[in-house]
């Protein structure tokens, strides 16, 4: 059974979520300090996946290469991850 478009985003976000508390755990518990959440968006458009903007703790992804990736679940849970990184290895 096929999940429809709108479905799939939705999934996708949880994911995404998930990858991001993870991650921020895990720098939390590399640097022994808090970090603070950072607000998620899917409205990056161009030929980026995913990119972080530290001085408003914004991650921004691009939710149209979601289709356009032959793993994309996994390679936007990897940008999750990155991302994610990118904001915390800054702060530091």
């Amino acid at each position: 059974m096929m999940m429809s478009s709108q479905t799939q985003f939705r999934h996708l976000k949880m994911q995404i979520q998930r990858k991001l508390a993870e991650t921020l755990q895990l720098a939390e518990n590399h640097f022994q300090r808090k970090f603070p959440i950072p607000t998620i968006s899917y409205d990056l458009r161009g030929v980026k996946a995913g990119i972080a903007y530290l001085q408003k703790n914004v991650i921004k992804f691009n939710r149209t290469l979601r289709f356009k990736q032959p793993l994309q679940m996994q390679y936007l849970r990897q940008q999750a991850f990155f991302q994610c990184l990118h904001l915390y290895e800054l702060k530091t």
